[in-house]
């Protein structure tokens, strides 16, 4: 409330106490409003919690306290008199079973009455914080009492001070353990070190107290709380649960009486109290209610935090693409800069747009209630015209009711189609006013409304309550708010470089600027990208990501991990990158992997990748160090054999996967003789030769088990798609000649691309390879020097006529075209050249071909939960993680075989909505919500 602007109250998402002794006319209580005059007579009790700009040292913070005490005249004041006339505990702060815990503020109001001759005093407490670890650890907290003069300008304040008493109590809110009653809960001293020490139901005398020398009604003293209590101690025996809250300290200036009459210069009038609480509460902790656990965390040095809704969502897309994602959406054009940011309009951008707003309540029913929307106004503005705006008044904020939660916006399809368009008002600086719609909700103790941030800024965010007869300011509530760039929100690891790549956004691993890390739980969460992600590309992606944990609750501090997954093809990216390039650079990168994210190792560290970004993972947590705690496999373009050799199970149902991952002009090869006896003429087999002698190096160079390492498969969980196009399972007639599957792989989506990518290796069809890839080795290509040579005339040998080629001759010169390193082919060198992590990396993605489906579209045996009971760690999205919405609808892709489909990228390209119980499930496995 406006009463000076030196006493400006500021909700700030701090709880205000504001009672005001209300006279029975208008005009009286239009005076009391604007401060006082000369027929208005009140008692005015403010308080603020907050974290002090300078606390004292080597305390950890501190915590003031504010009383108004007022005089009363004695010849006013009748025995049983009631002075106030509400009776009411509010509590404010974090509720887990049944128990508030500290860092909540306890006020209480009580009934008071002129008892004895004396007027017993309204109390408010302050929770006790518990005992630390550090046993001396202590708190300050700050007394300021301000005289109320009104009508006693000609006595000294200090003559008004004698007559208050200003008390000390603390108890429990329930006594039932007597014992509680004590000193034995607390220390209070006058000084840090070296004061008196205070008892419970102390008096504070006057000389321990300060007068401002500029402010001779104020008068000020600093108390330090030493906490002897904890849990335990809540325990009794009529209280076996320990479910009582906490005790409370309790400050109670008691009504002093002016028994001389002569010195008064206005009549007093009897007067009662009205209790008012104003508030803007944010879903602080992001789990969809707005509840105790929200209020009180919001204040000028902790605002609330949002980024600025600068990326380009379609308005009438429900899928997008890693580029409308990017932040920063102005881009340079002939004819000048080109704004397609979401923020530039004045209309939600769609469905993907909903996850850049937030929802706020604003707590107006008490203050409707004293300021009735048919006498006042109530407008929000803001003083850089930063944020934007709709109501959302169906909203129940509590969650009591599950389909009108605060955050709906953002988790039910049809709310979000509805929005989809939304029309938005601006904060502007001279106020924007909120409907009668939205204040009749407000009056039921909901009202919610929905906020974009539109640019960057420091201001807060005001509500203010105008008279509607003269416009005159009533009230304002501040809302403190940061609104950022949203890269300044997380942490940058970018490893392009590695491979000689360039552009994404730079290494940035220290504290990020627009969210500090005081405000997570200290856990590490990173996102790597997958295949044919350019540097700008996975700007967008990263920063999607972290929206839609972050709208979850999520409290760990994101890092967006960059690698070069996008390497040219031998003619400039006329068709898509070199796939087989990408997957050496993926495994290469994991080499420093460890080194990069360092910093993470003595946390928790949970990682998720996508497609092609589990090579750097599956390299860096299987051979190189990195220690993760829980690792998300997202449509792994990565064989189902590197992880299990022996699983032979898959979504299709087809009895045998190596058949049909072998290229078709092999498939003769495959078929015949018994037991696969030619299988040993294969690339990807030719590792078998040396089984024999288990220390050659050769026998690594094979994808089977390469991740099947006790540090990966313990941490990791699958999450698939059956219906991914991009890694869908094969059927019996792939080849490397088919220009169908290399036209869907190039243009038509990504169809069949890792199939395509697998069966190219080694260029049997020089053709198509030649485009693609630089590095042609191994994989299906014939080796010529076993063809028969007979009378100018080559053929290449039948599966019967290959059964003389011994062992030994295929070590030295294989049947398949020769890998990289001619080297391997020496037996004195052989091994040290296969030994090379580099070398056995480059074969791999170059030259030996997957013989089994990819994870992306499959579960994975052995993370199928044992004989005797466990969880599974297979995902399988379309069936598991789809919203209610995203089950009777999904959006269509142009390249899906069935409207359903939840294709390769739709994680991330589909709007939240329709998939929000994925990333639930993501955080609730690392608990990346719990501090």
């Amino acid at each position: 409330m406006k009463l000076e602007s030196n006493t400006l109250i500021r909700s700030a998402l701090r709880l205000i106490f504001l009672i005001l002794a209300v006279s029975h006319s208008a005009d009286a209580w239009q005076a009391v409003v604007h401060g006082g005059g000369p027929s208005g007579r009140y008692a005015k009790h403010e308080s603020r919690v907050f974290k002090a700009d300078s606390p004292p040292e080597g305390f950890a913070f501190a915590r003031w306290w504010y009383l108004d005490a007022p005089i009363y005249r004695l010849d006013e004041l009748n025995e049983g008199t009631r002075l106030r006339e509400t009776d009411k505990e509010i509590e404010v702060g974090r509720e887990n079973n049944g128990k508030v815990e500290f860092g909540a503020i306890f006020a209480k109001v009580e009934t008071a009455f002129l008892e004895d001759g004396e007027p017993q005093a309204a109390s408010t407490g302050i929770l006790f914080p518990k005992r630390d670890s550090d046993p001396e650890k202590r708190y300050a907290f700050k007394i300021r009492v301000e005289i109320d003069r009104s009508g006693m300008d000609d006595i000294d304040p200090a003559e008004l001070f004698d007559r208050l008493s200003v008390g000390l109590s603390w108890f429990p809110d329930t006594i039932k353990a007597p014992d509680w009653h004590s000193d034995e809960i607390a220390e209070v001293w006058t000084k840090k070190t070296g004061g008196s020490k205070l008892t419970r139901d102390n008096f504070i005398n006057r000389d321990l107290f300060s007068r401002a020398q500029d402010e001779p009604s104020v008068f000020t003293v600093i108390l330090y709380y030493k906490p002897l209590w904890d849990e335990d101690d809540l325990k009794s025996e009529e209280n076996p649960s320990g479910k009582e809250k906490p005790p409370y300290l309790n400050i109670s200036p008691r009504l002093s009486i002016l028994s001389e009459s002569t010195n008064w210069k206005s009549e007093i009038q009897r007067s009662s109290l009205a209790l008012l609480t104003v508030e803007i509460v944010p879903d602080w902790n992001r789990d969809g209610k707005i509840d105790l656990a929200d209020r009180g965390k919001v204040a000028d040095e902790k605002p609330f935090r949002w980024w600025i809704n600068d990326d380009n969502d379609l308005t009438i897309a429900e899928r997008g693409e890693n580029t409308q994602d990017i932040p920063n959406q102005i881009r340079m054009t002939g004819t000048g800069l080109v704004d397609d940011r979401d923020c530039s309009d004045f209309v939600a951008d769609g469905m993907r747009d909903q996850i850049d707003f937030f929802p706020v309540h604003l707590d107006l029913k008490a203050a409707l209630e004293a300021l009735p929307e048919s006498d006042y106004k109530y407008v929000l503005k803001h003083e850089e015209e930063a944020l934007k705006f709709h109501e959302y008044p169906p909203c129940i904020i509590d969650g009591s009711d599950p389909g009108r939660l605060p955050n709906r916006h953002v988790k039910m399809v049809g709310v979000g189609r509805g929005l989809a368009t939304k029309e938005l008002k601006l904060t502007s600086t001279q106020g924007t006013e909120l409907s009668a719609v939205m204040l009749s909700k407000a009056k039921e103790g909901n009202g919610v409304i929905v906020i974009e941030g539109a640019k960057k800024t420091e201001k807060p965010l005001v509500l203010e309550i105008l008279k509607k007869s003269d416009n005159s300011s009533v009230a304002e509530i501040e809302f403190p708010i940061r609104i950022v760039n949203v890269e300044d929100m997380y942490r940058h690891v970018n490893m392009r470089d590695v491979m000689e790549g360039s552009g994404g956004h730079p290494t940035q691993i220290t504290e990020p600027s627009g969210y500090p890390d005081e405000l997570t739980n200290g856990k590490y969460v990173a996102y790597v990208h997958g295949f044919n992600v350019s540097g700008e590309s996975a700007r967008g992606s990263q920063s999607n990501i972290f929206k839609r944990l972050y709208q979850l609750g999520s409290k760990a501090r994101f890092i967006g991990v960059s690698w070069y997954g996008n390497p040219p093809n031998r003619f400039n990216n006329l068709t898509p990158p070199d796939y087989h390039r990408a997957v050496y650079n993926g495994l290469t990168t994991g080499i420093v992997a460890r080194t990069r994210l360092g910093f993470t190792q003595d946390s928790e560290l949970t990682v998720l990748a996508h497609s092609l970004g589990n090579s750097v993972v599956g390299s860096a947590i299987a051979y190189h160090g990195l220690k993760v705690n829980h690792y998300y496999i997202i449509n792994g373009a990565i064989p189902l054999q590197a992880y299990d050799s022996a699983q032979t199970s898959n979504s299709s149902g087809d009895p045998d996967m190596k058949r049909n991952m072998t290229e078709d002009d092999w498939k003769p090869y495959y078929d015949y003789g018994n037991n696969g006896f030619q299988h040993r003429l294969f690339a990807a087999n030719w590792h078998e030769l040396f089984a024999s002698n288990p220390t050659d190096n050769r026998n690594k160079l094979t994808w089977k088990d390469i991740f099947a390492t006790p540090e990966l498969l313990n941490i990791a969980y699958n999450f698939y798609s059956p219906s991914d196009e991009v890694v869908e399972n094969p059927d019996d007639s792939e080849e490397a000649g088919d220009w169908d599957n290399v036209r869907d792989a190039a243009f038509g989506g990504g169809r069949h691309a890792w199939v395509s990518g697998e069966i190219a290796k080694g260029g049997q069809n020089i053709a198509i390879a030649g485009y693609s890839f630089h590095d042609i080795n191994g994989g299906w290509k014939f080796n010529q020097d076993w063809d028969i040579h007979v009378s100018d005339v080559n053929w290449r040998r039948s599966p019967e006529e290959t059964i003389s080629i011994t062992d030994e001759e295929l070590r030295k010169n294989p049947f398949h075209s020769r890998f990289f390193y001619l080297n391997l082919y020496d037996p004195a060198q052989g091994s040290a050249t296969a030994g090379v992590t580099t070398n056995r990396y480059k074969m791999l993605a170059t030259g030996i071909p997957a013989m089994s489906y990819a994870i992306a579209a499959n579960a994975l045996e052995p993370f199928e939960p044992s004989i005797g009971g466990g969880l599974s760690k297979n995902f399988n999205m379309p069936q598991e993680l789809r919203s209610a919405g995203g089950y009777s609808s999904w959006p269509a892709h142009g390249n899906a075989n069935n409207p359903e489909d939840w294709m390769h990228s739709d994680f991330k390209d589909v709007a939240f909505h329709f998939l929000h119980p994925m990333y639930q499930k993501m955080i609730d496995l690392a608990e990346l919500d719990k501090d």
